[in-house]
């Protein structure tokens, strides 16, 4: 692949299934982005119009949100009624309280970390505090 370069869609196709492929054995996103030189949306978008299953980043065993059976492509920009909202919701919730942080949640669903952490909160998710645990200090107080 030349950096840069646009792809015609019959293109586009073939060196998606090659990416697919490649992910499908278990090479990351982040590593089919370094051999191609292509940016992680190219590659992630090739991959999708190739039909992949995303898997979720960080979080084991889990589909990426988004791309399972049934469940709606979360593309940017497009807007949601109430109905799949609340499915969405509950699709980040429980991978939010499985462990993945709002910015894993972010990178697996394409989707922005405002539109991650509303959905979270309409979804009645408890969310953690930032910067992951903290120490208490002697003689500091809480």
């Amino acid at each position: 692949m030349e950096k840069g370069r646009r792809y015609d869609a019959r293109t586009r196709l073939l060196v998606g299934a090659q990416l697919r492929e490649l992910y499908e054995r278990g090479a990351s996103i982040k590593e089919l982005t370094r051999a191609t030189g292509r940016s992680h949306a190219y590659v992630r978008d090739l991959l999708l119009e190739a039909g992949t299953t995303l898997r979720s980043v960080g979080v084991p065993g889990h589909e990426a949100v988004g791309t399972g059976p049934g469940a709606p492509s979360l593309e940017g920009g497009k807007h949601y009624d109430a109905d799949q909202r609340r499915r969405i919701g509950a699709e980040l919730r429980a991978l939010y309280e499985d462990g993945a942080s709002i910015r894993e949640l972010t990178r697996s669903t394409g989707r922005s970390y405002g539109f991650v952490h509303r959905i979270l909160l309409e979804a009645g998710a408890t969310l953690r505090g930032r910067g992951g645990p903290r120490f208490h200090q002697p003689g500091r107080p809480r």
